[in-house]
């Protein structure tokens, strides 16, 4: 899946997801203008001068999980057919098709996450940040620490209003980002792997809050912003 990143003149870097810009443009009520994930509205024009004068990059994710319907097309449907020797009975575009279409996808998901659960990050230290994409605006989450791989991304992902969701490493492969939709809009995390230097420090804030010695919220949140990212990550 790719994506469009947009780099304006004040060196603000907006990023916005390649079917959301073709779908933005065909919309008459955009007025040219299109939504980056972060709900900021940018003129199409100027993305489309940024890629002669290098502020605009197209790239590809290296998506781990997702319920995008997209990814399988009809043509994908017959040739399921043909290596399974069923009939094509579903219409293109219909409910039974879809319906397909969503199992394929829990299928791959189910299988992807097997893989995790075997990989080398399985049983590794993680700590979620972002925000929440609310009826009132966008609101940022303290740092939330988690143990295992499988366990942190069901914990971005996993809730009663969550209808679709992408899980994909960042251009450097260096953390994972997660959008997670719901009816308000979209919660937008970044998980990055924790060393056994964070992880001990994040331990140590758990014994000094479980001994009453500080509030654990606000001691969360204080310890996040004195260590330096690369000092833990």
């Amino acid at each position: 899946m790719k994506k469009i990143v947009f780099t304006d003149c004040t060196n603000k870097t907006y990023t916005i997801e390649e079917k959301a810009f073709r779908y933005n443009l065909k919309d008459e009520d955009n007025n040219g203008f299109v939504t980056a994930t972060n709900g900021t509205r940018i003129s199409a024009m100027f993305i489309v001068e940024g890629l002669f004068n290098g502020r605009t990059k197209v790239v590809d994710k290296h998506m781990l999980l997702s319920t995008d319907t997209d990814q399988y097309t009809y043509e994908d449907y017959k040739e399921w057919c043909d290596e399974c020797d069923v009939d094509c009975i579903y219409e293109e575009g219909s409910t039974e098709f879809y319906d397909w279409v969503h199992e394929q996808i829990d299928e791959d998901i189910n299988c992807d996450k097997i893989n995790m659960k075997d990989s080398e990050y399985a049983e590794r230290n993680f700590i979620i940040t972002g925000s929440l994409g609310l009826w009132d605006g966008k609101h940022n989450i303290k740092p939330v620490f988690c143990h295992g791989l499988c366990e942190v991304i069901d914990k971005c992902i996993e809730g009663r209003d969550i209808w679709d969701y992408d899980v994909f490493l960042n251009d450097d492969e260096d953390y994972i980002t997660v959008h997670a939709k719901h009816h308000d809009g979209t919660n937008v995390f970044e998980i990055h792997m924790l060393t056994r230097e964070g992880a001990e420090a994040w331990e140590k804030a758990y014994e000094e809050y479980e001994y009453g010695d500080a509030d654990f919220p606000e001691l969360k949140e204080e310890w996040f912003e004195k260590i330096e990212f690369n000092k833990i990550f």
